[in-house]
């Protein structure tokens, strides 16, 4: 993956391309007109752990369940559009990733649960890492396994006191496992792949920016229809928040690219009940 500064420069690069791009087709200069859309009220999404608030698009986007690839979100779909949407959504497996919710439930039933119950629970409480995205998550995951096993010993010998302290330090060792967005976002970068079945794609160097208030990288492309003889823009942002990756994309006419802006700039990020 290019380095920052790569990014920066190829960015700049890629918005002039867009900007000349959607000159020439012959798109609505409403973006460059300070013209606004007239978003919906802004809403809370949880996929996770973590929340997400976001204003849809206005009305004539119809709504509908995003889930493939590894994501899990939702998705607007322009009607009467030739096949234009936009996307919010989470890649799911980093949340998995973490077991935060699986401790903090286990602390809450602690004094409910029999003796075979708890063992389960806390099985599945385990930090679980084949494959660590950086060492600090091999090293803080063993951590906090091997005070899962002081909790497990403290229950066999009935004291509830030592579960809590061990449970305790567990979440805090979980607690300090941190990615990077330049870590993970591989994961989901766009790749001219993704869309075979179309004619030519053409895919920008990412670039950097902002989302809610978090570090950001944006690829921006364009790609020929076969069928519908027509070229579609697209753009795919990706932000991290609280270990959990988001994913925001644009797919339809250069026209719209400015309401995809104006969405984003209306991302924030609840606090999440389940911050390690």
């Amino acid at each position: 993956m290019p380095d920052k500064g790569t990014r920066s420069l190829c960015g700049r690069a890629a918005i002039a391309a867009i900007a000349l791009a959607m000159s020439a087709c012959g798109g609505s200069d409403s973006s460059g007109d300070g013209a606004t859309f007239d978003l919906l009220p802004p809403e809370q999404f949880v996929w996770g752990s973590q929340p997400i608030s976001v204003s849809p698009p206005p009305e004539g986007w119809r709504r509908d369940k995003a889930q493939q690839g590894g994501l899990e979100g939702v998705r607007f779909i322009k009607s009467r559009s030739v096949g234009e949407e936009i996307r919010i959504a989470e890649h799911y497996a980093l949340d998995r990733r973490s077991r935060c919710t699986q401790l903090m439930e286990l602390m809450a039933d602690l004094e409910n649960l029999s003796d075979q119950e708890f063992a389960v629970r806390l099985q599945r409480a385990r930090f679980y890492v084949p494959e660590p995205i950086n060492a600090g998550e091999k090293r803080w995951a063993d951590y906090a396994n091997e005070s899962l096993d002081r909790a497990r010993d403290a229950h066999r010998n009935d004291n509830l006191g030592g579960v809590r302290a061990a449970i305790t330090d567990a979440f805090e060792q979980g607690g300090r496992i941190q990615y990077s967005l330049d870590e993970v976002v591989d994961r989901v970068m766009f790749h001219e792949s993704q869309y075979d079945s179309f004619g030519q794609v053409v895919a920008h160097l990412p670039q950097d920016g902002m989302i809610g208030g978090e570090p950001s990288v944006s690829v921006d492309y364009t790609l020929d229809s076969t069928e519908r003889d027509i070229k579609y823009y697209g753009r795919q942002a990706y932000v991290l928040k609280n270990n959990r990756l988001f994913v925001f994309t644009f797919h339809g006419l250069p026209e719209n690219l400015p309401l995809f802006d104006q969405i984003l700039e209306t991302v924030t990020f609840p606090p999440s009940q389940c911050v390690l």
